[in-house]
């Protein structure tokens, strides 16, 4: 039993106690069991036996020890195989990874820089160097790649990112052909351990979005103004309206009453059987009539040109200004008219309101001339004020009335010096405006008056001729 659980040497060990008891403690005839005297051969037997058997379990032993040892070394050997595969597999793997993340980085979209705790930079992909516009970045200071406005930003942000914070911001890159690129900046903290070493960003372009952002304010800029414009232009139109309502009321009470007051006098006159003052007071009404009626037109007028399709085109100013020359004298027999005109000077304009536009100032300007029997008129282009221009020698006005020129039915002269309905400058006026220009006048007491006007963005100026107004040889017109 000591050999089958310790081994040889227990079991060798128990034999020889066993021997050593037999010969001290010898069995006598009276035990119940019927033992024998003790006898040296028995005793050798039992020896030997027990030593065989000692032994045969120790070699049992060995040899399950053996087997477990040989299992436990096939095991390990086992193990190490499969290791050393595994880890054959993780290192190719990790070969391929290293070989992938530079064609990975470098075809990103984005650009990726890594900025070390000192400030300089120390990794960009392709993308960031084609950003930075750069061809030696590594070992430099980030911040001297940024906008000089931008670079408390940008330093303020990598301050908070030591600190082990992440960071989302925007900051601009000038670029060696003078343009600048915004960026997007997300970037994290770097971590050695608890410590911060550096800095990693992702920076995207966004120079596009920024350049719409602007579009759009400038856009809502823009179109505020235009609302601000439009109201107050708005404004200005009532007000026009009303002033221009008041002024037609006005003018057509004056021809109404004068036809109502000779009206009476005629029944007056035929009930009493007086034709003598019939002559004169049909002559009065005829006036009257001849008055309302030109009143009437001049309001048709101007609400057709208010409604009139407007379709720019070439005009030969020179021309159209000799052939409205000629037709007013036709009008006006024993007048002289000398009209110098730059040659072949042309405008982008309707044709049809430039006719009555220019008509109405070349008729004034023959009209306030006076009873001189030749009138001087002259026809050109002002560069200094990118203006045409119409001027005469005629009676002329005085400047502290000039803004009453345009307003209808408003008349320096009185009737029984010059007559007119006091529309015609109202007409031109509504007729440049149209055009998206704008008319003024400069004249004084007795030197004549100088009528300019612009053509919105549609003016056109073009000489064939010599440069500046009125150079061209003057053309006589008579009557």
């Amino acid at each position: 039993m000591a050999a089958a659980y310790g081994g040889l040497v227990p079991g060798l060990a128990a034999t020889g106690l066993s021997i050593g008891m037999l010969f001290w403690m010898k069995l006598t005839a009276g035990i119940p069991f019927g033992a024998e005297t003790f006898h040296p051969l028995r005793l050798l037997a039992f020896a030997g036996l027990g030593g065989a058997f000692s032994w045969g379990w120790h070699s049992i032993h060995q040899h399950q020890q053996k087997v477990v040892e040989a299992e436990a070394e096939a095991r390990y050997a086992s193990d190490r195989a499969a290791a050393a595969e595994k880890l054959r597999e993780t290192t190719s793997r990790l070969k391929q990874s290293e070989q992938y993340f530079p064609t990975l980085v470098n075809t990103a979209n984005e650009g990726i820089w890594v900025v070390e705790a000192d400030g300089t930079s120390s990794y960009v992909n392709e993308r960031m160097i084609r950003i930075l516009d750069q061809n030696s970045v590594l070992g430099r200071p980030a911040e001297g790649f940024v906008h000089p406005e931008d670079r408390s930003v940008f330093l303020h942000q990598l301050k908070a990112l030591r600190q082990g914070g992440v960071a989302r911001f925007e900051v601009r890159i000038p670029r060696s052909d003078g343009s600048v690129i915004w960026l997007q900046v997300s970037a994290a903290p770097r971590m050695d351990g608890a410590n911060v070493d550096g800095t990693f960003a992702m920076c995207t372009d966004i120079t596009s979005r920024k350049q719409m952002e602007g579009k759009l304010l400038q856009l809502n800029s823009n179109l505020e103004q235009r609302v601000a414009e439009r109201s107050a232009e708005l404004s200005r139109l009532n007000a026009d309206l009303e002033s221009f309502c008041h002024s037609i009321s006005h003018e057509l009470r004056g021809p109404i009453a004068r036809l109502n007051a000779f009206s009476g006098l005629v029944k007056e006159a035929v009930a009493g059987g007086d034709t003598e003052e019939l002559p004169y007071l049909s002559d009065r009404i005829e006036v009257a009539s001849r008055r309302l009626r030109t009143v009437i037109d001049s309001l048709l007028l101007i609400n057709r040109l208010s409604r009139a399709h407007l379709s720019r085109e070439a005009i030969d100013l020179s021309e159209l200004a000799s052939q409205i020359v000629n037709e007013l004298c036709t009008e006006l027999p024993g007048r002289e008219v000398l009209l110098r005109v730059t040659p072949a000077l042309t405008a982008q304009a309707d044709q049809g309101m430039l006719n009555i536009c220019l008509r109405n100032l070349l008729h004034n300007a023959v009209k306030y001339s006076g009873t001189r029997q030749t009138v001087t008129i002259e026809v050109g282009w002002q560069e200094s004020s990118g203006a045409y221009y119409v001027r005469d020698g005629g009676v002329g006005f005085d400047m502290e009335f000039c803004h009453r020129l345009f307003e209808p039915f408003s008349r320096l002269h009185h009737d029984s010096q010059f007559e007119g309905s006091g529309m015609g400058l109202t007409i031109v006026k509504r007729i440049i405006e149209r055009h998206g220009g704008s008319i003024w006048a400069e004249g004084a007491p007795g030197e004549g008056a100088t009528f300019f006007f612009t053509l919105g963005t549609g003016d056109f100026v073009e000489w064939f001729g010599p440069r500046g107004g009125g150079d061209g040889q003057p053309v006589s017109f008579a009557g």
